[in-house]
């Protein structure tokens, strides 16, 4: 014969570490997650050159862009001061100098070729990236929780509008009902003294809805 399990003997089989203990195990939990995370996505051995030498080139493409528009921006400068030439024969064209072309060297100009990109300041600038798309998340959250405030606050004012706008049929019924009772008062009174009648209490009840209305003296 199989021996009853008391409640008490099962609850102490059943053993959970302490609320500070298992906070610090979820803690640690979740930071080796996201250390794992980090690491696959910004680590030396998963992130080859290619990614690199990629972003090289197109940054030699926009530069290369940028003196096909230099140069098309020298043209039409020489297209003007021909124009200008045609319509003024006898003006001197530049009289502080010759200008200097869009395509010609300037002082800030990135030369065309350069080095192997740098690894290290390549990642500190991701890092630096990573920092900064949390901050934006955050201050979208935010945003997203104002919105939601606001949309409370709306329907807050909405619903104060509903409610003075029923307070204000309530008043001008109250006041028709008022004036109602007042002109029966006021016809009373003038059948009385037309008729000559006693002086008797009046008593005016008022039913029905607000279009119809009955009433009777007694």
């Amino acid at each position: 014969m199989e021996k009853p399990v008391s409640f008490f003997n099962y609850a102490q089989q059943i053993h959970r570490p302490p609320p500070h203990i298992e906070m610090m195990q979820v803690n640690n939990a979740l930071a080796a997650q996201n250390d794992a995370i980090y690491r696959r996505h910004w680590s030396f051995n998963n992130l080859p050159l290619q990614q690199l030498r990629f972003a090289s080139r197109e940054d030699a493409i926009l530069r290369d862009e940028l003196r096909q528009t230099r140069k098309r921006l020298t043209q039409m400068e020489r297209r003007i001061e021909e124009f200008e030439g045609q319509l003024h024969p006898h003006r001197n064209r530049q009289p502080h100098g010759p200008r200097r072309p869009f395509d010609a060297m300037r002082p800030q100009t990135i030369p065309e070729t350069s080095a192997e990109p740098d690894l290290t300041s390549w990642l500190t600038q991701q890092r630096q990236n990573c920092e900064l798309w949390n901050q934006n998340f955050a201050l979208k959250e935010c945003l997203r929780n104002i919105e939601v405030e606001n949309n409370m606050l709306r329907e807050m004012c909405r619903q104060k509008e509903v409610n003075i706008s029923l307070l204000e049929n309530k008043t001008r019924q109250l006041k028709s009902d008022l004036q109602f009772y007042s002109d029966v008062k006021h016809d009373t009174k003038e059948l009385v003294q037309a008729f000559n009648f006693k002086p008797l209490k009046v008593r005016v009840k008022i039913f029905g809805s607000l279009n119809n209305k009955y009433y009777f003296v007694s």
